[in-house]
């Protein structure tokens, strides 16, 4: 049972100046669409990032004075200071500090089927990531730790115009998840380009790319499902992007089988799972994709932060 919603929605219009119409990788209209919800069941709270207590309402005006007992769904890219409020104040955080580093390095618990995800550093790994390089291999990596934006996280790292003027910063930036294959026609302009995105002592992972299937006709959008588990619970399954849509049975069985599998290991009860449908040797394959914070990812349209009790809807996959 979740007693309560934490939100940020007064950082909407912040979140807007920043990063314009990007803003939409993690205060969208699904977030507004949640935060009415909240508040029409009397489970909204908000955080005042500036004073760093929690209110009844968005306009910081009933200040909570106790979250004694409650248990509190932390939901915003402030995600510590929110944490830290609802303990202040007594209350249980389903999301904590703790579970978003037992998040981060996930592969070290569990490994996709067809994949292996290496975790290290770029000091440790630099001269294997060159081999690999050499041998033509298409690499992806990313820091262990995920940019809070969402925004540079999707930018070819080797496009340094980009690169500034989306971050107003040149490199290098600690923290740079690359999600482009790090390999070019040129190696030494490619190992360049990657010692200088990363710091040598920042835990990174990496494996080989794969290739994500995509949509048959229409929109062909990627076949990435995402499933938000609530105190070991998943509510429904969605596309990562896009409209809801009829969700097949075997991506619901295979994400609740991985949830099953970590139920059994010292790992959150709340977090985002991804599955992914890619090219294994030429044939089509389910496998896990990754974990995420729930506090911070996107939230698709078939996916519900709320119990099928409270927040009734259709079912998107077939029974």
């Amino acid at each position: 049972m979740v007693d309560y919603y934490c939100f940020t929605a007064s950082d909407l219009e912040e979140y807007d100046d920043m990063y314009n119409a990007s803003a939409n990788a993690y205060l969208n209209a699904t977030d507004e669409q949640d935060i009415a919800f909240a508040k029409s069941i009397g489970k909204a709270l908000f955080l005042d990032i500036n004073d760093g207590c929690i209110y009844y309402d968005e306009n910081f005006t009933l200040q909570v004075p106790s979250l004694e007992g409650k248990k509190v769904l932390p939901r915003s890219c402030y995600f510590e200071p929110m944490v830290e409020a609802i303990e202040h104040l007594g209350g249980t955080s389903l999301f904590t500090k703790e579970d978003d580093k037992k998040l981060d390095t996930w592969p070290n618990l569990i490994q996709p089927q067809f994949r292996e995800l290496k975790i290290t550093t770029l000091k440790e790994s630099i001269e294997e990531i060159k081999e690999q390089l050499k041998a033509k291999k298409k690499l992806f990596i990313k820091t262990v730790k995920k940019d809070i934006s969402g925004i540079v996280s999707n930018i070819n790292t080797f496009n340094d115009d980009m690169y500034q003027k989306v971050t107003g910063r040149t490199r290098p930036m600690y923290g740079l998840r690359i999600s482009q294959p790090t390999y070019d026609n040129n190696l030494v302009q490619s190992v360049y380009r990657l010692e200088h995105a990363i710091r040598e002592d920042t835990p990174i992972m990496y494996s080989d790319t794969i290739d994500i299937c995509q949509e048959q006709g229409g929109a062909r959008r990627p076949l990435e499902y995402r499933g938000f588990v609530v105190n070991g619970k998943m509510d429904d399954m969605s596309l990562k992007h896009g409209d809801k849509i009829t969700i097949p049975n075997n991506v619901v069985d295979k994400a609740e089988q991985l949830i099953a599998t970590m139920k059994g290991e010292d790992f959150p009860e709340s977090y985002v799972i991804d599955i992914f449908k890619h090219l294994h040797d030429g044939e089509q394959v389910l496998d896990l994709g990754e974990f995420n914070n729930i506090s911070m990812s996107v939230r698709g349209a078939g996916n519900s932060l709320f119990t099928n009790e409270t927040c009734p809807r259709s079912p998107s996959h077939t029974m």
